[in-house]
């Protein structure tokens, strides 16, 4: 799960907000895209689209969904969607008519989530665990660190200058942070 904390919109109207995407089986991604909030269902690859004021839920990817099967990681950076899937990680216009996903990115294992922070991506891999990191515009490896910590890595780019990136070892359903309270049930 990836989101850039800088597009959170304003925390007051979330404060023990739960929301339920209506047609949600597995969510694993959740990202702000303005006052949007976008959520991607693994077990059938849905993109979800969910108003977090009125709890409606919009499919957006009803043509190219099978990519989106057993998605772990989701982000968002400069109108374009980032996601990994399996051994993949995909990219696709969100301005786009059809959101068709173009693959950014093989692996010979499979990855978990990727962070977008101006032209680097950040990708992890629980099995290797590394954390990779690629240059946006060239697609080469700029750099690998050690994933911190044990489990399956989900990875956020945090603050308004993006210097730090923070990685996380579980996914929290429920979390306390710039919404207030925000469960996903």
């Amino acid at each position: 799960m990836s989101m850039v904390v800088d597009s959170v919109p304003d925390s007051s109207t979330f404060v023990g907000k739960t929301i339920r995407p209506v047609a949600a089986v597995s969510i694993h991604g959740i990202v702000f895209d303005g006052e949007r909030l976008l959520a991607v269902d693994s077990k059938n690859g849905y993109l979800l689209e969910i108003d977090p004021y009125t709890n409606n839920t919009k499919l957006l990817n009803g043509q190219y969904w099978q990519e989106f099967i057993g998605a772990t990681g989701l982000a968002i950076a400069d109108g374009q969607l980032w996601f990994s899937s399996g051994q993949y990680v995909y990219t696709c216009n969100l301005e786009g008519p059809d959101l068709k996903p173009e693959v950014f990115a093989w692996f010979d294992d499979p990855v978990n989530g990727v962070a977008i922070w101006e032209s680097t991506v950040y990708i992890t891999c629980h099995k290797r665990g590394h954390i990779w990191v690629y240059g946006r515009d060239t697609r080469k490896l700029v750099a690998t660190f050690y994933s911190p910590g044990i489990g399956v890595e989900n990875i956020t780019v945090r603050g308004k200058n993006c210097g730090s990136v923070t990685v996380l070892n579980r996914v929290s359903i429920a979390s306390t942070g710039p919404l207030g309270k925000l469960t996903l049930a």
